[in-house]
């Protein structure tokens, strides 16, 4: 983001998560599967200001641990046994 201001500063975040995922698979044949997916995961997540000297409490307060869900559909396409395509929509 590069227009993040927090209390008037110039500001911009790290992100971190790890989300483990279940995949449904209701279309399976050999060219094409069209699945859903869902999973739930823990992160972190840090705001800091653009200029170490503006820093303030309040990156500090927005700062620290999230949870993450993620809910999906999509599908795959195979062209051949090694090379195909695939297309996933999250967070409908």
């Amino acid at each position: 983001m590069n227009d993040l201001k927090i209390e008037n500063i110039n500001s911009y975040y790290n992100s971190y998560s790890f989300i483990p995922t279940l995949r449904n698979n209701f279309v399976n044949t050999n060219q094409l599967r069209i699945f859903s997916e869902f999973g739930f995961g823990l992160g972190t997540i840090k705001y800091n200001a653009d200029n170490n000297d503006y820093r303030n409490l309040q990156h500090e307060e927005l700062s620290g641990g999230i949870a993450v869900i993620n809910i999906g559909i999509g599908g795959n396409y195979f062209f051949n046994e090694k090379f195909g395509i695939e297309f996933i929509v999250h967070d409908l």
